[in-house]
């Protein structure tokens, strides 16, 4: 049986149903490049941006980072769980006048000059880990739940526990211009710890370490996985379920 499923997140949550057992769900709508602290404010319009974005996927989820699509999309498109990570919640938001939108590294460089600077819109930049930024983060929060327990009272709301890599899997440390994983890890540890205030949020975790693979499809980076823990995710995925299945992690 087929199981419909709405990604909220990044590629450590879409890249798993590449594997073996992962065409058993349907991928129903993917967001990334977003974050709830974007998706409750209004929209924002910058086309001049979109039409310097070549690529279609990336264009589409600016897009619908501008647009604001996350709640109605719950409401019209059904889904037998919400599959959340919050990775791509390092990146910072602009916001001018209750509008705003992620700074994502698509919408940065669309933004880039010829001579190298970001010439963003005017507006307010609220960092990535910044406590505004967590302010309006717990009300999407709110919100986000709020709406699923209406729109789709019988759907998962499930957590893809998640943190960055410190090394690949040959333990070579990855680069410190990649980003400070020890800070990263915190974020996302206070982002969790709010998540599991609210019992009908439940969580995909590991026994499995982190581990970067350097033969990744997108190439080296903290969040870009081998096998083991992509396999991993898709197992407790169907415990979930209670469907039976078996894997191998190595």
């Amino acid at each position: 049986m087929s199981r419909s499923i709405f990604i909220l997140g990044s590629c450590v949550s879409r890249d798993a149903f590449e594997y073996p057992s992962g065409e058993l769900f349907f991928i129903s709508k993917y967001l990334a490049r977003t974050s709830l602290a974007s998706q409750i404010l209004k929209k924002f319009s910058d086309e001049d941006a979109l039409q310097r974005i070549p690529s279609k996927f990336q264009r589409d989820v600016v897009f619908a980072d501008m647009e604001k699509i996350l709640f109605r999309s719950i409401w019209e498109i059904p889904f037998d769980a919400l599959v959340i990570d919050f990775i791509d919640d390092r990146f910072p938001l602009l916001v001018s006048e209750c509008a705003g939108l992620t700074v994502s590294s698509e919408y940065a460089d669309a933004k880039r000059r010829d001579d190298g600077i970001v010439a963003l819109p005017s507006g307010t930049i609220l960092e990535g880990r910044s406590g505004p930024k967590l302010e309006l983060w717990q009300k999407g929060l709110d919100l986000l739940l709020d709406v699923v327990s209406r729109a789709r009272p019988n759907a998962h709301v499930i957590v893809n526990r998640v943190y960055w890599a410190s090394e690949t899997y040959s333990g070579e440390s990855l680069p410190s211009w990649m980003g400070d994983w020890k800070v990263e890890n915190a974020f996302l540890d206070e982002l969790y710890r709010r998540c599991a205030l609210f019992p009908q949020v439940k969580f995909i975790e590991y026994d499995v370490p982190f581990r970067s693979d350097p033969n990744h499809v997108w190439g080296l980076s903290p969040f870009h996985y081998g096998a083991p823990v992509y396999m991993a995710f898709l197992s407790r995925l169907h415990s979930m379920f209670g469907d039976q299945a078996t894997f191998s992690f190595q």
